[in-house]
């Protein structure tokens, strides 16, 4: 299928996968997967083993039906990849290419010699930009080489054509915000990705992601704070977090409002101002997200042919999709995820009621916490935009399955927070046999690999 794509997201713990068709009435979902990852072989975004991880992939696509040749990978985590924003005199795009020659090692946690290939430049359009500015706002967005290499190498050993590289924060944005089906673009909304190691908080105004932080303090940190209260290893901390993960709700205490937030703005300009730079207020556009771009064109590493798309100011944007073919569509079986603190057996027999509340009092600290480091960051971007409030929330990734986490976190910010749905993006094919309770059971997850799929669209 020609108009056909494939979007990927590979996940410390999970990796997931889409494949759309781009059809007369808009992009329609024919397939969706997921599947552990082996153990081991992705920690942070970085691939420790891949073979390990095409072999796993391979057999995900080929057991669940999917045939589309082309893929768009989506990559996260902080140790091989960066996202930054700079200020600069205003030039031209390939004017800005050679000066970040000179400019661009300052920006990266390891040396410029690592990422000769996989470098993005995009210059911010947003409604809100000064063409008459001396200045212009880019972002810059960093692969190590050698790790976009080993995303070529799985993509190649699954037999596919690497159609582009993704961000996740991009991924993410287009999936939640920037797809034709949602409205009012112009909203305000901070994007939560609560992963396994990493929890990505993105804030997307008018169509454009205009701030990007990383925190590790994830699913991973629910589950070590589950291990210490019961005294269990990670595996039984796991289930305890699969099968009863939830947040008790306080019924009293007025929560702070953001009008009354002065104090905690004063304390997030001064904390996110001396962070290291991992985040703060980064403007991208979701469609400029190809990650793999030099002054001579699109490469996408030394033995992989590059996809065809056109890089302009507003970043690379992908060719029409051929449209001539129309899909074959049948069903497949659908993967059981389960529903994170769904019920279980109690803990050694006890009252389910007091299992329930052991593993909240356990896993609230560290939401709360989290809650916390969204209204730093969401302050911080407002002490930037005086004229901009952030309108909503919307949390995804595996440990936004938690019970009542959605609820908690609007109760502690005072904005109205909802568990993100992809799959309002596209149209889903009626032959795929995915009823509505297993989508929306893994729509959370989903995102990153949905947005991915929306790449040469969108």
């Amino acid at each position: 299928m020609a108009n056909a794509i494939i979007g990927i997201d590979l996940g410390s713990h999970y990796m997931k996968a889409v494949e759309l068709v781009a059809g007369r009435e808009g992009t329609v979902l024919t397939r969706a997967a997921v599947k552990e990852t082996p153990p081991g072989t992705i920690a942070n975004g970085v691939v420790i083993d891949p073979d390990a991880v095409s072999a796993a992939l391979t057999d995900m696509l080929r057991s669940n039906g999917f045939s589309a040749k082309k893929a768009v990978i989506s990559v996260g985590g902080q140790a091989d990849m960066v996202i930054r924003v700079t200020e600069v005199p205003r030039m031209t795009l390939n004017e800005l290419r050679n000066a970040m020659k000179w400019d661009l090692e300052r920006h990266l946690p390891f040396p410029r010699e690592q990422a000769k290939e996989s470098i993005s430049y995009s210059i911010y359009q947003g409604p809100d930009a000064d063409p008459t500015s001396p200045n212009m706002e880019v972002t810059i967005t960093v692969l190590k080489d050698e790790n976009c290499e080993k995303y070529l190498r799985i993509l190649n050993a699954a037999k596919l054509e690497p159609a582009a590289i993704d961000a996740q924060p991009f991924a993410a944005g287009r999936a939640l915000v920037s797809a034709p089906a949602h409205v009012a673009k112009e909203r305000c909304t901070a994007i939560v990705n609560i992963g396994a190691e990493l929890t990505d908080i993105s804030i997307i105004q008018n169509d454009w992601l205009r701030f990007n932080r990383g925190l590790p303090l994830a699913g991973d940190t629910l589950t070590s704070a589950l291990g210490q209260a019961f005294i269990v290893e990670s595996d039984e901390a796991q289930q305890l977090k699969h099968d009863w993960a939830i947040v008790t709700l306080d019924s009293g205490g007025a929560r702070p409002q953001p009008e009354d937030w002065g104090d905690v703005r004063d304390m997030a300009i001064r904390s996110l101002d001396t962070e290291p730079e991992v985040g703060g207020r980064q403007p991208i556009r979701p469609t400029g997200s190809t990650m793999i771009d030099t002054a001579e064109g699109p490469v996408f590493g030394p033995d992989a042919a590059a996809p065809a798309f056109v890089d302009t100011v507003d970043g690379p944007i992908f060719g029409e999709p051929d449209m001539a073919d129309e899909p074959t569509l049948t069903g497949v079986d659908q993967i059981e995820m389960g529903d994170l603190g769904a019920e279980a057996a109690a803990v050694d027999g006890q009252d389910p009621d007091v299992t329930r509340q052991q593993v909240s009092d356990a896993i609230k600290p560290v939401v709360a916490e989290l809650a916390a480091e969204i209204r730093r960051s969401v302050e911080y971007y407002r002490s930037r935009h005086d004229d901009i409030d952030v309108e909503r929330v919307i949390l995804i990734g595996g440990s936004a399955r938690v019970k009542n986490i959605a609820t908690f976190v609007e109760m502690e910010l005072g904005i109205p927070t909802e568990i993100g749905d992809p799959f309002a993006s596209v149209a889903i094919d009626p032959g795929a046999g995915y009823d509505e309770e297993y989508l929306a059971d893994i729509a959370p997850i989903m995102a990153v690999a949905v947005g991915a799929g929306l790449h040469p669209w969108y």
